[in-house]
């Protein structure tokens, strides 16, 4: 069997055991590389580079700062403020839920997020006589896009910023993401208040999660939020500080190490705060990538997908870009549907003697708005069962987002990143 037919087979394999979780999610990557290394696609030394990866790393230490943000009671206080403000109006709920959910997320674990807002979220729902249900479907909503917003707001980010960073050597900007996703969780917003809200179930939850008081470290709720300010910054002036030997994931690094050192956060909850099964799939799925590329099986697939296209203008390509990636993450991770991708829009990006960057962002973008099932993004798992959902509830309420995104994405992405 060549080497393109092996790699494929993994692919596919790949797919399967995340489609259907026969394994732990963090253990798929882990029997990919296995893969690649038993049958000889790449050498030892290539299977184990994502894990050194600078997306892999940065990502990594992202994860302490953003818990410094929820041990502090940065998060908590936000949000009791933001549901304050909305009374008990469901409209104004819904509307201002969301947001405060995509501003925190653009900056932290939307999965931790929905996790310390989801509690508040219920107890305010039995205040103003609004099902819970009602709510929690816009919250994980509302994390879900807000992570759209910035380089380190969910991981596909992170990783086509390290793609387009070694196919060209260009990269994105921190907010360069949120130049096309900023006006999608805009009308998100509104239509989640005005048409949303309407198809979401009004029952309630099967059992509705316990508000436990948590201790959180208020006098340092300053310092989380200094930290987190001087890691953006270093990440907006990357370019200027290189020469001080500070990259992405040396600045990340820092951030995380002043969480603890300052007192935001101890050592377990530091170590404790780290989504390995994202590091996992970050890591252990990049160098999948790579064999895709070293074989020819990401230009083979490229090739099948310019041909079987009458004309194949960067605009199309782009649509079905965001397309595929979208119906791909409805149903597996959005960091491997990420990283699987990758280096396919790479491929076509060669062939069509373009930029892959408007690709590269159409597919991060993608996934994120993988709202209609309850196991596309992590925040829609979190209220599946809390909020007392059926699989049906999140199509009906999430495919109207999806096809909206995927159509704004679509005309949108080429104006701002042109080929």
């Amino acid at each position: 069997m060549s080497e393109v037919a092996i790699t494929l087979v993994i692919l596919a394999g790949a797919l399967l055991l995340f489609v259907t979780e026969l394994v732990p999610l963090g253990i798929t990557p882990l029997i990919v590389l296995s893969s690649l290394a038993v049958s000889g696609v790449l050498p030892v030394k290539d299977v184990l580079t994502g894990f050194s990866n600078d997306t892999t790393i940065m990502v990594l230490f992202m994860f302490p700062v953003g818990e410094a943000l929820f041990q502090t009671g940065v998060c908590d206080f936000i949000g009791r403020k933001v549901i304050k403000m909305a009374g008990k109006s469901e409209v104004r709920l819904v509307g201002l839920i969301m947001l405060a959910a995509a501003a925190l997320s653009a900056f932290t674990s939307n999965t931790g997020i929905t996790i310390v807002m989801a509690p508040l979220v219920v107890s305010v729902a039995r205040e103003a006589g609004v099902s819970a249900g009602a709510l929690l479907l816009p919250l994980a909503f509302g994390a879900s896009f807000g992570g759209m917003l910035t380089l380190v707001g969910t991981p596909p980010n992170a990783i086509v910023q390290g793609a387009l960073r070694q196919a060209t050597g260009q990269s994105f900007g921190f907010f360069d993401f949120g130049k096309v996703s900023l006006p999608f969780v805009a009308l998100a917003v509104l239509y989640m208040m005005f048409i949303g809200r309407k198809q979401v179930p009004q029952r309630l939850p099967a059992e509705a999660p316990s508000a436990e008081k948590h201790e959180f470290r208020s006098n340092k709720m300053g310092v989380s939020l200094l930290v987190l300010a001087l890691v953006v910054v270093g990440m907006l002036f990357e370019s200027r500080l290189s020469s001080f030997g500070l990259s992405l994931p040396i600045v990340a690094m820092i951030g995380a190490v002043l969480t603890v050192i300052t007192g935001c956060i101890t050592m377990p909850e530091f170590t404790g705060s780290i989504e390995w099964s994202a590091v996992l799939l970050m890591g252990g799925m990049q160098p999948l990538g790579l064999a895709m590329q070293k074989t020819g099986a990401a230009d083979m697939l490229a090739g099948f997908l310019t041909r079987v296209i009458d004309s194949p203008t960067p605009y199309l390509m782009t649509g079905i870009v965001v397309l595929s990636a979208g119906l791909l993450g409805q149903f597996m991770s959005h960091t491997a549907a990420t990283s699987v991708l990758a280096p396919v829009c790479i491929a076509i990006a060669r062939q069509l003697g373009v930029s892959p960057a408007p690709l590269l962002m159409g597919l991060c973008q993608a996934t994120s708005i993988a709202v209609a099932t309850p196991i596309g993004t992590p925040p829609n798992v979190i209220v599946y069962h809390r909020g007392g959902y059926k699989f049906t509830d999140f199509v009906k309420t999430g495919l109207p987002l999806f096809i909206l995104g995927a159509l704004m994405l679509s005309a949108l992405i080429p104006r701002m990143f042109p080929y």
